[in-house]
């Protein structure tokens, strides 16, 4: 979108300049100015003649025009940046209307299924904050096209008047003034040519040469004053262009500046609503609650196995060992020892033990 609008910039700026070019033309004796400056170029492409240039005015016509170029891009800056507002606050707009479904989707299903209902009363503070929020986008964006692009506009128009004035004005006198120099030249040719050969003829083109002389002055005059004046026309617009410039900034930062603190207000209002909201539902009182629950029911799990480990004794293995070895060396004692048989109630009632417990947190 923004190179779109760069390049139809560039053509409007070319347009204009061909507009320019041409309204030196026209009038009654737009046509006879048009072939002159035709045959003058002409000339000059044949190394013949020199057109007449003037290095100060074209860098002032070249700061006229850039400064043009400049005051636009700075109007599609700040015309782009209010339609960022709008966007800006078209969103934030969309962002509380899904706030609003959320609340009609999930809260309502939460509210059905707990003891008691929810407070969703403050859901209209953000709705009023919305439409707040939207408007003030819509002011700002309709000032900043109203004062500072209509600042712009008017200092692009009174830029563009100027120009073009002072360019119809310095072309004719330019162009009347070189075609006044072709006709000294030539006058001084024939009189140079002819002087020796015919004194008679010789005196008529001397006097046709002072003739175009006295002419010449007259045309290096105006176009001298052509100059003056355009160096002063265009030395007050950009006086005046500069004078806008810093002023529509102003303005527009000075409503930037004022619409945000309007959106900083009105977006900690629906913030303190949201967080409201939050604690009045009791959502994170219930998570902790359940987290709390659940991290004390595993350490109930972790130490009651523990004490069921240290009911089974260390020397189970040992007493197993020793058993398997005596079975071995020796034949089957049908009467066995009372330690051995303290040892196996004190293993079997260990086993039964732990069974009960892990039976009891299946």
């Amino acid at each position: 979108m923004h190179a779109l609008r760069e390049n139809a910039r560039g053509v409007e700026s070319v347009i204009r300049d061909v507009g320019v070019s041409l309204h030196q033309y026209r009038g009654p004796d737009g046509l006879r100015l048009l072939m002159e400056q035709g045959k003058l170029s002409i000339l000059s492409a044949f190394g013949e003649f020199r057109k007449s240039n003037d290095e100060i005015y074209n860098s002032r016509m070249k700061v006229v025009s850039r400064t043009r170029s400049a005051i636009m891009k700075l109007s599609d800056q700040f015309d782009a940046v209010g339609n960022t507002i709008t966007t800006l606050t078209t969103q934030l707009d969309e962002l509380f209307a899904g706030l609003q479904r959320f609340t009609e989707v999930c809260e309502k299903h939460l509210e059905g299924t707990n003891v008691e209902p929810a407070d969703f009363s403050e859901l209209s503070n953000i709705r009023s904050s919305s439409t707040k929020i939207r408007v003030l986008g819509h002011d700002l964006a309709s000032n900043i096209k109203t004062n500072s692009c209509g600042i712009h506009s008017s200092s692009l128009e009174q830029i563009d008047s100027i120009y073009s004035e002072v360019k119809c004005e310095v072309s004719r006198a330019q162009t009347i003034f070189d075609v006044q120099r072709r006709q000294v030249e030539v006058s001084e040719s024939e009189l140079a040519k002819i002087q020796d050969l015919n004194p008679d003829r010789a005196r008529m083109a001397e006097y046709k040469h002072r003739r175009s002389l006295e002419t010449l002055q007259g045309g290096s005059e105006q176009y001298h004053a052509a100059l003056q004046s355009g160096m002063e026309k265009t030395s007050f617009v950009l006086e005046q262009a500069s004078m806008a410039t810093w002023s529509a900034s102003n303005v527009f930062f000075l409503q930037l500046s004022m619409f945000f603190k309007d959106l900083f207000g009105e977006c900690e209002k629906v913030a303190g609503i949201l967080a409201n909201i939050k604690n009045n539902r009791k959502v994170s009182q219930r998570i902790n609650s359940e987290k709390r629950a659940a991290a004390n029911a595993a350490t109930q799990k972790v130490s009651v196995k523990e004490k069921v480990s240290e009911n089974v004794p260390s020397d189970y293995e040992l007493v197993d060992m020793f058993t398997s070895q005596s079975s071995n060396t020796a034949q089957p004692n049908n009467n066995p020892s009372p330690s051995l048989i303290v040892q196996e109630d004190t293993v079997n009632r260990g086993a039964r033990e732990s069974i009960d417990i892990d039976d009891i947190f299946k």
